[in-house]
């Protein structure tokens, strides 16, 4: 074997035996989109051009390919015939109607079981690319929110920290600093010897009492400030790395648009079941934008257009509907 080095390294008897080696795993070339590595082997067992692409186009030096044949040039020929096809995605659920297919049973119309079955496929659809981080990204951006203004409060001794030794004491402080600086700022302007002495004597109270906010801010508010700035930056690289996957997704999705648009149609499908009336406008919607293209009333257009997107606009204030939480 060659080493990281590329040094060669040769291995026999009991350096090979079950207590030296250990089992290794391979991962789908699905899975294996935008990774790179030194060296790739992968098993030709079918998939078209379009996966033979993917899977020798992920290494920086030597993609190794496997077959199993009975010679090399069976294993040749195989490989050149397989990589030679163009291949469409096929689905891993049904697509048949009812009534063409014989082997598609119709069941009652139950929108509960339509809702469960249209779930399970884009379940199924999502297996094919990347994983949907969409509701998981929704839920990090709002924890970071959410930690970002307790900090805010914790600055300033409101929200959840007024009743807390903490919040009390940020209080505290920003009180004696006001004070120490009113005072100092108004001995600046002081016009007499005496008023300034006076202003300055009164900065020095306020001194003496931020002094001893200062102590039981340190006391009490600088641990939850660490803890607090621990969790916010841990939850920015949260939200880093879900920005980044869902990146991926968008370009993967992108360069497969057969699923992206399958996965579209049973989120719509879902839309419909969950919002009747915002799935219908924004079906409005579409039609009258695929009708400007075609080259319609352009006056019209626009009108009807601004009366969905006005429709759907109050519809989303008066009724706060969220999308259904699979997305793209």
């Amino acid at each position: 074997m060659v080493t990281d080095d590329g040094r060669q390294v040769a291995l026999a008897g009991a350096e090979i035996d079950k207590d030296h080696l250990d089992h290794g795993y391979a991962l789908t070339v699905h899975r294996e989109q935008g990774a790179t590595a030194d060296r790739t082997h992968s098993l030709a067992e079918g998939g078209g051009r379009e996966l033979a692409y993917v899977a020798m186009s992920r290494a920086r030096g030597p993609s190794i390919v496997h077959a199993v044949a009975d010679n090399l040039d069976q294993a040749i020929e195989d490989i050149t015939h397989d990589w030679s096809a163009e291949r469409s995605q096929r689905w891993v659920t049904r697509t048949a109607q009812p009534g063409v297919d014989p082997t598609v049973r119709v069941w009652p119309e139950d929108p509960g079981a339509k809702r469960a079955r249209l779930v399970a496929e884009l379940a199924a659809l999502d297996m094919f690319g990347p994983p949907a981080v969409t509701a998981d990204l929704a839920a990090a951006r709002k924890d970071l929110e959410r930690l970002r203004l307790a900090r805010r409060d914790l600055d300033r001794g409101t929200g959840r920290w007024v009743h807390t030794p903490a919040g009390k004491a940020a209080r505290q402080l920003d009180k004696a600093r006001q004070q120490r600086q009113a005072a100092e700022h108004r001995a600046q302007l002081a016009a007499g010897r005496r008023e300034r002495h006076h202003w300055r004597r009164v900065a020095r109270v306020a001194g003496s009492a931020e002094a001893r906010a200062q102590a039981d801010w340190t006391t009490h508010t600088k641990p939850a400030t660490q803890t607090l700035d621990r969790r916010i930056v841990r939850a920015e690289h949260r939200v880093a790395d879900l920005e980044s996957q869902a990146a991926f997704r968008s370009r993967w999705l992108a360069e497969h648009p057969d699923l992206a648009r399958r996965v579209e149609h049973v989120q719509r499908e879902l839309q419909r079941l969950d919002d009747p009336i915002r799935a219908g406008l924004v079906d409005r919607l579409e039609a009258i934008s695929r009708s400007d293209a075609l080259g319609a009333t352009q006056a019209l257009e626009h009108d009807d257009s601004a009366k969905v997107r006005e429709r759907l606009d109050r519809l989303q204030r008066t009724r706060n509907i969220e999308p259904p939480g699979l997305s793209l």
